[in-house]
């Protein structure tokens, strides 16, 4: 009996103009639908050139792929050359993107999966999933919840000055993410860039607008987060008595 054909994994690099084939190892889900689009978001696990890769990947509404293609993007229209050409632009105006970037197909690009040390993206649908209990308490939720407000707003604020004096609008869907490590460490990024706006001629009044926004999002998932540990807490303590 032959084994079934492996799924085989294209990454091409524009810069250099190479492309890497790898051997898709294993997915696993880690968004589940939560809104009408029904996002599909994975973590990729390959082999690429010998060494083991994990990969943050995303399956964009509007656009059919086959289920083995992964994705970034989120079906606005653009094709990967586009995507990619974004991605550098930000990643030159030293805006905190994705270390890495590539053509994964022809609509998509994919990006390295930056959680693989326990790390944890705290956004928009975090925010939604914790709403609706749709994913259980993480051990970086604590160290989220230990991060000041001012402290995330200064990063932010670092990111507005950055894009404003280049006249680069951040995306309003899903501005930012919030990259919490176990160590108590977090960085700001921009993960959904699809929808950046360059050459803008008032970036700044719509960076504050959309940053504004992104922090509606972390104090919801503040509070959210304080209910539910302090459930958790209540419900320990009645085990022993």
């Amino acid at each position: 009996m032959s084994l079934p054909n492996p799924e085989v994994l294209s990454l091409y690099d524009p810069r250099t103009n190479t492309t890497q084939v790898g051997e898709i190892l294993g997915r696993k889900s880690i968004l589940r639908p939560i809104d009408e689009f029904g996002e599909d978001v994975e973590n990729i696990l390959a082999l690429v050139s010998g060494e083991r890769v994990s990969l943050f990947c995303k399956r964009p509404e509007g656009v059919v792929t086959p289920p083995s293609t992964p994705t970034l993007g989120d079906g606005t229209g653009k094709n990967a050359g586009e995507l990619y050409e974004i991605w550098r632009r930000l990643n030159i105006a030293g805006l905190p993107v994705a270390p890495q970037a590539w053509i994964a197909n022809r609509e998509s690009v994919a990006c390295p999966d930056l959680t693989v040390g326990g790390e944890h993206f705290y956004d928009r649908r975090d925010s939604k999933l914790i709403g609706k209990r749709g994913r259980p308490l993480l051990p970086t939720d604590p160290v989220f919840l230990s991060i000041s407000r001012e402290n995330i707003e200064d990063a932010l604020w670092e990111v507005i000055e950055i894009a404003s004096r280049q006249d680069i609008v951040i995306p309003f869907d899903d501005p930012m993410a919030l990259l919490v490590k176990p160590n108590g460490n977090f960085k700001v990024y921009l993960l959904d860039f699809t929808t950046t706006m360059f050459d803008h001629s008032l970036p700044r009044r719509a960076n504050i607008s959309y940053a504004s926004r992104f922090m509606r999002y972390m104090d919801n998932t503040r509070k959210l987060l304080e209910k539910h540990l302090s459930k958790k807490t209540i419900d320990f303590f009645f085990k022993f008595i």
